[in-house]
């Protein structure tokens, strides 16, 4: 999981689209996180509310950003 997919985080370099800053990212294997990381406006109700989340989260924020 990402964590923090957000605009600023997206690369594009010569028609390449890439994900960069992949500090906070978690092995899709530990499928129960809470703890609360990321940029606010891109999070999952999951994380705001300091719920369990899985990779789920990473796709509620790239549905932000396309939004």
């Amino acid at each position: 999981m990402h964590r923090d997919f957000k605009p600023a985080n997206v690369l594009l370099h010569d028609g390449e689209c890439k994900i960069a800053d992949l500090g906070i990212a978690k092995n899709i294997a530990q499928t129960a996180l809470n703890s609360r990381v990321g940029t606010p406006l891109y999070m999952a109700p999951e994380i705001l509310e300091e719920s369990a989340y899985g990779p789920k989260v990473d796709i509620w924020s790239i549905g932000v950003v396309f939004y």
